[in-house]
């Protein structure tokens, strides 16, 4: 069996700009602890106190059916609310073979928990593939939905960039940004293109993932990198290159790849996901609406259909296998990834990897000494693949609440979902 073109046509909703401030402690409740449950007849549960746009990573107690229902069609419907720069649907989709099986354990996930989408790739086929049940979010989402990736876009990005750079358009060993006059004046000018994608840049003082820019308390998807650029960086220096995770670093290594290709991003695009890994719909970065590029207006944020998620890891693997220029990027991402150990609190799910580098998760504890790349997206995306072992686990979910250490590190060190 194959899985080829989608033919649902389920109507989609779609998406809006997010940015949610929470504290290490709510970061820690999303993995593991004392689970609190809302009742499921308590209607919908609003978090005005932090955004009324999506629902909190960790929150406690976890969401109830009805609060996934009326959050997801929020999220999705997002998409429409921004302009987009994105590929053309391939016309000879990448077909991937099955072996399904069936689990209790990922049945009862599916059946309680903000999981939308999940699939199991080892060894060239397909073996777990589920979506949540129509009556819970299988409603909003089909197989042509674009689901929103949040913070897997920065590993496209960096994947994007080992194209560029293995087309010539970027120097690979040591690309300096200082042909770029929309960051002239600010501590990223003259920055080596290797400190930004290790999150190394030297700007913890003036940016940071839970409160954005710490200036004017705006986040970084409230405007196009212009405007940052001149309020809130005009004149900044870099401090100490210590790792500072944060979502502007990203969305600046996007553009500056724009630039380089003279704002005309098509052609890499359609070589990266519609040639090379025959992805069955267009795959968006978000550009804020109304924007010209030349401002800095792309957002490090994508949409892909589910299995699209999958075609782009199933090419990285590919790449990897071949041992060809971009396979050698991601090897060099492997080797040269720097520690992160002591960055996040011990029971959040990024604490597992021990290493950063090129917007990928390196290194994750009980795998070490195996080569695997894990990309993480905020209310429990997820992405992660197995080189040596050609696997791959890719989750969409409308919250984090579902069993990580089972379904996704589980699965990738295991080899399958645990068996009841």
């Amino acid at each position: 069996m194959k899985v080829g073109r989608g033919n649902n046509q389920l109507p989609f909703l779609m998406r809006k700009k997010d940015w949610v401030r929470i504290s290490a402690i709510g970061f820690a409740l999303s993995v593991s602890g004392c689970v609190q449950k809302m009742p499921a007849d308590a209607g919908v549960k609003i978090y005005e106190s932090i955004s009324a746009k999506r629902i909190p990573e960790g929150v406690q107690p976890e969401p109830n059916l009805a609060t996934l229902q009326h959050y997801l069609p929020i999220e999705l419907s997002g998409r429409f609310r921004q302009d987009s720069i994105g590929s053309t649907p391939s016309s000879n989709p990448l077909e991937i073979e099955t072996n399904l099986q069936k689990s209790k354990f990922l049945d009862g996930e599916l059946k309680s928990s903000g999981l939308i989408s999940y699939l199991f790739y080892e060894d060239g086929k397909l073996i777990y593939d589920e979506l949540s049940p129509y009556k819970r979010l299988g409603q909003f989402v089909d197989n042509s939905t674009p689901l929103k990736s949040n913070s897997i876009a920065k590993s496209w990005t960096s994947y994007l960039l080992a194209h560029a750079m293995c087309n010539g358009i970027l120097n690979r060993r040591n690309h300096v940004i200082n042909d770029w006059k929309l960051v002239t004046d600010t501590l990223y000018d003259n920055q080596n293109l290797y400190d930004l994608l290790n999150m190394r840049a030297g700007d913890q003082n003036y940016v940071t993932e839970q409160d954005g820019m710490l200036k004017t308390e705006r986040w970084v998807h409230d405007a196009a990198l212009y405007s940052f650029m001149q309020i809130e960086l005009k004149g900044s220096q870099p401090s100490v290159k210590k790792y500072n995770y944060n979502t502007l670093v990203a969305t600046l290594t996007l553009n500056y790849l724009v630039h380089k290709l003279n704002y005309e991003p098509q052609e890499l695009l359609n070589q990266v996901f519609t040639k090379k890994a025959r992805t069955e719909h267009t795959v968006t970065f978000e550009v804020q609406a109304g924007t010209p590029l030349e401002y800095g207006s792309a957002i490090a944020v994508g949409w892909a259909s589910r299995y699209d998620y999958l075609r782009i890891a199933i090419a990285m693997l590919e790449d990897w296998k071949q041992n060809n220029c971009v396979g050698q990027y991601l090897r060099e991402t492997v080797n040269t990834s720097q520690s992160v150990r002591g960055f996040y609190p011990t029971d959040f799910r990024l604490a597992m990897a021990t290493r950063y580098g090129r917007f990928f998760f390196t290194h994750l504890k009980g795998m070490r000494d195996r080569n695997v790349l894990y990309m993480d997206g905020y209310g429990g995306q997820a992405l992660m693949i197995d080189f040596d072992n050609s696997r791959i686990v890719s989750v969409n979910a409308a919250h984090d609440n579902y069993n990580w250490d089972e379904l996704v590190y589980g699965a990738i060190k295991h080899g399958d979902i645990w068996k009841e």
